[in-house]
């Protein structure tokens, strides 16, 4: 019955559904009351590279990380020549508003459909419309972050910034 349980708290904690996770954590402490959960984090598919430019991304980032963020920006711009992946867009993205370059939301937005339940991208996706005074879609973009996670700690600089505030 444990490990039936146990992969059930797995299943729930990957689908999200809180009731069932807590539900069947209970049940696992009454057999078990040290019961700790070990989850390990399944590699999102955002991070899996094309072979063909999985090598110039891996450098890309490398440059990125040391800060020679316009020999990344360069090898970026040459992967998303060679192919479109979502973390060269991302990458990308974020090096453009790090430095205030309002063509990042071209990035951002072929970034969206891989990156959307990242609260930190949305972050910066929401300042890039309040920049541009896109106040509506940095609402909506503030209430996907709402969704994902009420407590996030940019609600309330955001709302600040959109003008709402509940």
């Amino acid at each position: 019955k444990e490990k039936i349980l146990t992969k059930l708290y797995t299943i729930y904690y990957y689908d999200g559904n809180q009731e069932k996770l807590q539900e069947t954590f209970n049940e696992l402490r009454k057999i078990n009351p040290d019961y700790h959960p070990v989850i390990t984090e399944k590699k999102k598919y955002v991070y899996y590279l094309p072979v063909q430019v999985e090598d110039k991304i891996n450098r890309a980032l490398s440059l990125y990380q040391s800060r020679k963020l316009n020999a990344a920006l360069d090898l970026f711009i040459k992967t998303l020549e060679i192919r479109e992946t979502a973390l060269a867009n991302r990458c990308m993205g974020d090096i453009l508003f790090s430095r205030n370059d309002s063509t990042s939301i071209v990035y951002y937005l072929k970034a969206y459909p891989d990156y959307k339940s990242d609260t930190d991208f949305l972050k910066n996706l929401c300042l890039i419309y309040i920049q541009q005074k896109q106040i509506d879609r940095a609402k909506s973009v503030l209430e996907e972050i709402r969704k994902l996670n009420p407590d996030s700690k940019y609600i309330s600089l955001l709302e600040k910034y959109t003008g709402r505030s509940e």
